[in-house]
């Protein structure tokens, strides 16, 4: 009898390292299955968050474009009303008009000087628009300058300004004993 329980019990041992061993195995695997499954959700959410910042940089492409887009046309529509407005300015509506402004010009310069007439000055432009791309901003600005002396000459204020950077256009006014440029 002894002996059957000492095999009863080495066989139940036997199994019993068995299960042991399988269940060992099961736990290896579930532990492997839970870290995939950790690793899966950290990466659906990078996807998830690389798909909204995706959508974000769409956005600002589009916002962007659309700014370009703009501002484009705005250039055009100021390019064109100013020329609308010279346009305007240089058309006369009736003859009696037209002759009022040919007696006008006859005018002695003192009295130009002191009405403030602004004349505008034929300017040299530049062939090579190489060179305007790579040196100047794309959209051209209106500057100011004030108080240069009355006697110096229109060329001479053109070659002082020159220096400073690419002229396109300049007018001056003749103040009483200075010019605006």
């Amino acid at each position: 009898m002894k002996k059957l329980k000492f095999l009863v019990f080495g066989t139940i041992q036997k199994h019993s390292a068995a299960k042991n061993a399988a269940v060992e195995e099961l736990q290896k695997t579930k532990d492997e299955l839970n870290s995939v499954r950790a690793k899966y959700n950290e990466d659906k959410e990078k996807i998830d968050i690389l798909e909204k910042e995706k959508k974000m940089a769409e956005e600002r492409i589009k916002s962007l474009e659309n700014d370009v887009l703009i501002l484009k046309e705005l250039e055009k529509k100021t390019t064109t009303s100013e020329i609308s407005t010279s346009s305007k300015l240089n058309k006369s509506k009736t003859k009696s008009h037209d002759q009022h402004r040919k007696t006008k010009k006859k005018k002695s310069s003192t009295q130009e000087i002191k009405k403030g007439k602004i004349t505008e000055i034929l300017v040299q432009t530049t062939s090579n628009d190489d060179f305007l791309t790579k040196h100047f901003a794309e959209r051209l600005h209106d500057l100011k300058f004030y108080d240069f002396p009355a006697y110096w000459k229109d060329n001479e204020i053109y070659d002082s300004l020159k220096q400073v950077g690419y002229i396109e256009r300049l007018e001056v006014k003749w103040n009483y004993k200075y010019r605006t440029v």
